[in-house]
């Protein structure tokens, strides 16, 4: 496998990680609440796998990797990427910090989680798709085989760090954050029909 297919393969990850909090965005739009489990889980998603495990191998190795090779080549497109990174990041913190809120059945943070969600939904779409099929082709053309070869040894080292199961135990983490919005929704479903 490539580096840049790992890379893909983890944002695929990351679009069906966009899609449940497209659905949590759904339920509350409609006067829905998710289970505030179903917010601890994402904010986990996000922080660990887009966060740390996702961006540590796009910003550690391949932005840094770029800039020695091409110094000023991409610089203008990985500050806008690595832009983006933070404030994803800054949208998890700033939807954390209403989940207490949330808990009461505050509607305010309910309101403040939905619209901060569809925030941070639109721009991580908008950066996997940029990344997918605008910077990654472009880096591809640029590495020779070689270097990729390095990259792919790097990464290597990056799974063995966060041990060979990580992508399986964050697929558990979406897999168990869909039960959480089905089963919201359909305890909806049932208290209407009741």
């Amino acid at each position: 496998m490539d580096i840049f297919q790992i890379l893909v393969f983890e944002h695929a990850l990351i679009r069906e990680y966009l899609q449940l909090l497209e659905g949590a965005i759904d339920q509350l739009r409609n006067g829905r609440r998710p289970p505030l489990e179903f917010f601890h889980k994402a904010a986990r998603f996000g922080r660990e796998f887009v966060g740390t495990y996702h961006h540590i191998k796009e910003e550690d190795h391949v932005f840094a990797f770029l800039a020695q090779k091409n110094a000023g080549l991409y610089e203008e497109s990985i500050a806008h990427l690595r832009a983006e990174h933070d404030q994803g990041g800054e949208a998890l913190v700033e939807i954390s910090s209403s989940l207490l809120a949330y808990s009461r059945g505050d509607e305010d943070a309910a309101l403040h989680i939905e619209r901060s969600l569809a925030g941070y939904v639109a721009m991580l779409t908008h950066h996997v798709f940029e990344e997918d099929h605008v910077f990654f082709p472009a880096v591809q053309r640029e590495l020779t085989e070689e270097e990729r070869d390095y990259l792919f040894m790097v990464f290597q080292q990056e799974f063995d760090k966060a041990g060979q199961d990580a992508v399986e135990q964050y697929s558990e983490v979406l897999r168990q954050m869909g039960v959480l919005l089905r089963e919201s929704a359909g305890a909806e479903l049932v208290g209407r029909a009741g």
